[in-house]
């Protein structure tokens, strides 16, 4: 038997037990914690002293230390300031933590606070929750804060959070000017609020040019409430390498014609028209990921001219039935390279009947999915009647989508998609002939869920042989669902099968 190695009972790799010994180091870290928890944890200046930090009698016992009883303060500089990076940049499992607190390092000894203002890296990340802003004294420990970062990290480009739930006391305050540098210098900047601060931001804040900025993240989370009309918020960003928007909020406009370097957009406004929403859209003609979420029925379709997005890939519409109330606005997607789609909405009103249009049901998908290989269509229904009048439209629809492999199918009301898929089509093709995998989710609203049972043994059935490997069914319905198992075991029997399964005039297998 081969003898142990000289490290076999080293325990955990190394820098496992630095960042345990770190994390477990005794009342001087808690405490940074706790004093670092708010805006108001700062150090005051670059050249203040230890005692200005730690009560006396804790600060004597630091300065005149001579043995540490821990291993990491006998580190090597180059070892520790990987270790504070890794201790900075992740986020902590506790209650209120945030990124980048270089504060709590700099508390615990002199070593460690001489280390941490004089390592730029450390304070690149800024990370804080502004909730007071009640006295000039609030207001100047944070704006202080905030300049320590921009100070000790230069010429670091920042990655920037801010929550900000409180305003200041008056117009002219320091926190604008100062979160206008943290955006000039940033390559990652996110900032959400819900105190109503549009105007300040489009006028003092985001006007300027950024010359790192690749991801922008804006997030209003009040921005469900009534918007006035015309209102709207404006993103004049000049960013040249921007590669990220995320925008959740008020109707936003860009008034920039092109962005081309942007790949990433997701957009969510309840009250935006579709059509001002697509005009947005439209500047941004080298995305590849799109998600956007739009929930206004109220509005007139003017004529719109085909959008190409050539190079999208993956496209996710929350309130797709927006988009299929009108001809106009449902053909105007044109993606000739997507590849994935999820599409969620509510098609019909349990009182009115359905609310979409089935014609600009098969437009959309006629235009948008001819390339999709992995779709999750979700049309929310309540009416068995919206079920006969949408079902030929979707199918129609999924006839064009000739690459789709990966379906996944929510029913609420009716088996329509299904018998479609298994039934072939006067040509002798089939629905969606490459599809491989479906997966088929049952609302809590089918009661009865026999009929989809036999139109799932006859899926199996008939498409066995065509390349379909794999029916999952999935039921949201509470209580118990065991009986599920032994059915799912038939579909997965039935299509792993090589002969050939058929049924006789009852549905039965023979």
């Amino acid at each position: 038997m081969a003898s142990p190695g000289p490290d076999s009972n080293a325990g955990p790799p190394a820098g496992v037990w630095i960042r345990r010994i770190y994390l477990g180091h005794g009342s001087s870290v808690q405490r940074a914690r706790e004093m670092s928890s708010g805006p108001s944890g700062m150090l005051d200046s670059p050249n203040e002293t230890l005692e200005t930090i730690l009560p006396a009698p804790q600060s004597q016992h630091i300065a005149h230390r001579t043995v540490s009883p821990c291993h990491i303060f006998r580190l090597p500089v180059e070892l520790l300031v990987l270790v504070f990076i890794d201790v900075i940049m992740s986020v902590q499992a506790y209650y209120g933590s945030h990124r980048g607190r270089p504060f709590n390092l700099g508390r615990v000894c002199r070593q460690w606070r001489d280390l941490v203002v004089h390592t730029p890296y450390l304070w690149s990340v800024v990370d804080y929750t502004i909730r007071d802003l009640s006295t000039p004294e609030a207001e100047e420990r944070v704006v202080a804060s905030l300049r320590l970062h921009i100070e000790r990290s230069s010429p670091l480009p920042l990655d920037v959070a801010i929550r900000l739930s409180a305003t200041p006391l008056q117009d002219e305050s320091n926190l604008w000017p100062t979160i206008s540098t943290l955006f000039r210098r940033a390559s990652a900047f996110r900032f959400s609020t819900g105190v109503g601060i549009h105007a300040v931001l489009t006028s003092q804040v985001l006007p300027q040019h950024a010359p790192f900025l690749k991801c922008f993240t804006f997030e209003d989370n009040d921005y469900d409430k009534d918007i006035e009309p015309g209102e709207e918020m404006e993103l004049a960003l000049d960013a040249p390498l921007l590669q990220l928007i995320k925008y959740q909020g008020a109707p936003v406009r860009f008034p920039l014609q092109s962005y081309p370097s942007v790949c990433n957009v997701s957009f969510h406004t309840s009250s935006d028209e579709p059509s001002r929403l697509i005009d947005q859209i439209r500047r941004f003609h080298n995305v590849v990921d799109l998600d956007i979420a739009c929930h206004e029925r109220n509005f007139v379709a003017p004529g719109l001219t085909p959008m190409v997005l050539a190079h999208l890939e993956t496209l996710r519409i929350n309130g797709i039935d927006s988009l299929l109330i009108h001809d106009d606005i449902a053909q105007s997607f044109s993606c000739p390279s997507l590849r994935s789609a999820k599409l969620h909405g509510t098609c019909d009103d349990y009182n009115n009947g359905l609310v979409v249009a089935p014609s600009a049901v098969t437009l959309f998908m006629q235009s948008a999915l001819q390339t999709v290989r992995a779709l999750e269509l979700n049309l929310a229904l309540s009416r068995e009647s919206s079920d006969a009048e949408l079902v030929p439209a979707v199918v129609e629809g999924l006839v064009s989508c000739a690459q789709l492999e990966h379906l996944a199918y929510h029913i609420h009301t009716g088996v329509g998609i299904i018998a479609a898929l298994s039934t072939p089509q006067t040509d002798g093709t089939w629905v969606c002939p490459r599809l491989h995998t479906l997966s088929v989710h049952i609302s809590y609203r089918v009661l009865d869920d026999e009929p989809l049972r036999g139109e799932a043994v006859k899926l199996a059935i008939a498409r066995q042989g065509t390349g379909l490997k794999k029916i999952e069914v999935l039921s949201g319905r509470m209580g118990d669902t065991s009986d599920w198992l032994p059915f799912q075991g038939r579909l997965d029997q039935i299509l792993s099968t090589e002969s050939v399964v058929s049924l006789d005039d009852s549905g039965d297998e023979i």
